[in-house]
C-alpha cells in the first residue's frame, strides 16, 4: 500500500466520489445538498475550506433510503457503508468510500474496513414547531451519545481526562442496552415525523440543539454553487442555514483555528 500524504490527492478522491453521488442522484431525481463545512466552503471559498479535507452531503430521509437501495442494486467500484446493509457498521448515517483506499482514524473506528469517504447524512422531518422538534431532540440525545461511545476509544490523548471518563461511562451504559437496541431507538425516534409533511427539519448526527433545526422551506428549492471544478446543490436558504449554525460565516476564524481537525492515515491499495 502507498500512504497518501498530500491533501490534494485526498481532495481529488473526494471529488470523484462526489461526482458519482451527483450522477446517481440526478439520474434518479433524488434530492441532496452540500452540508456543514462543505456548504460553507462553497459559499465562502467556492470549494474546500483551505484547511479542510472532507465533503459532507445531506439527503432528505425518503431520498436517503432510495439512494441506498439504488446504490446497492448492482456491483460498484466504491463501497457504501450503512447499517441497512451491514450490522457491524457503527455509524447511524452512511459513508460512501473509495474502493481501493484504506483510511484509519485515530481515536475512533467504524466497525468495518473504511476507505477515504464522503458522509451522507439523512435529514429528518421534526414536526411543525421548534418546541416539538426540541422535545424530540431531548429524547434522542442520550441514545445518540451512547451509540457514539461504541466507535470511540476509551482513551484519547488529545482530549481532557473529563471527556475520556465520560466516554468510559457511556461505554458502560451502552453495553447495558446493546448496540442494536440503541440503533433501533435512534432510527425510530429520528423518523417520528414524515419529512415532506413537516414544517421543520433536522439532522441527528452527533449532537442535538436548536442550531440543527431549520424551516423546511429553506430546503424546498435548490441552487447550484461552484465547488472546485464542479457545481453542487445547496439549499436555496443557505444563508439562513449557515448563519444559524456558524454565525458570521463569511468572517475567517483566527489563524490559530485555521487547522486541519481530522486525524487519520490514508492509503491507496496498489496491486
Amino acid at each position: 500500500m502507498r500512504e497518501i500524504s498530500d491533501i490534494k490527492e485526498i481532495r481529488k478522491i473526494l471529488l470523484e466520489i462526489a461526482s458519482e453521488i451527483k450522477q446517481i442522484c440526478e439520474e434518479n431525481k433524488l434530492r441532496f445538498f452540500m452540508s456543514g463545512g462543505t456548504l460553507l466552503g462553497a459559499v465562502r471559498h467556492k470549494g474546500f475550506i483551505p484547511w479542510d479535507d472532507d465533503i459532507d452531503f445531506h439527503m432528505p430521509r425518503p431520498d436517503y433510503e432510495k439512494f441506498i437501495q439504488i446504490y446497492n442494486s448492482k456491483p460498484r467500484t466504491n463501497i457504501l457503508h450503512c447499517q441497512e446493509t451491514n450490522p457491524n457498521y457503527l455509524y447511524s448515517y452512511a459513508k460512501l468510500a473509495k474502493g481501493n483506499t484504506l483510511l484509519i482514524e485515530k481515536g475512533c473506528h467504524s466497525g468495518v474496513e473504511m476507505g477515504v469517504y464522503i458522509d451522507i447524512f439523512p435529514i429528518e422531518g421534526v414536526g411543525d414547531t421548534v418546541e416539538g422538534a426540541l422535545e424530540l431532540m431531548n429524547k434522542i440525545d442520550m441514545p445518540i451519545k451512547l451509540l457514539m461511545s461504541y466507535r470511540m476509544d476509551a482513551y484519547r490523548k488529545h482530549v481532557s481526562l473529563k471527556k475520556n471518563l465520560q466516554v468510559v461511562a457511556a461505554k458502560i451504559m451502552a453495553k447495558f442496552y446493546g448496540f442494536k437496541k440503541l440503533s433501533n431507538t435512534v432510527n425510530t425516534l429520528a423518523q417520528t415525523y414524515n419529512y415532506d409533511e413537516s414544517k421543520y427539519i433536522a439532522s441527528f448526527i452527533d449532537e442535538v440543539g436548536e442550531r440543527r433545526i431549520y424551516p423546511k422551506e429553506a430546503y424546498d428549492e435548490v441552487v447550484y454553487l461552484d465547488f472546485e471544478d464542479m457545481k453542487l446543490p445547496a439549499p436555496a436558504g443557505y444563508d439562513m442555514v449557515l448563519t444559524k449554525f456558524y454565525g458570521d460565516y463569511m468572517t475567517l476564524p483566527p489563524k490559530e483555528k485555521q487547522v486541519l481537525t481530522h486525524d487519520y492515515k490514508a492509503y491507496v491499495k496498489e496491486d
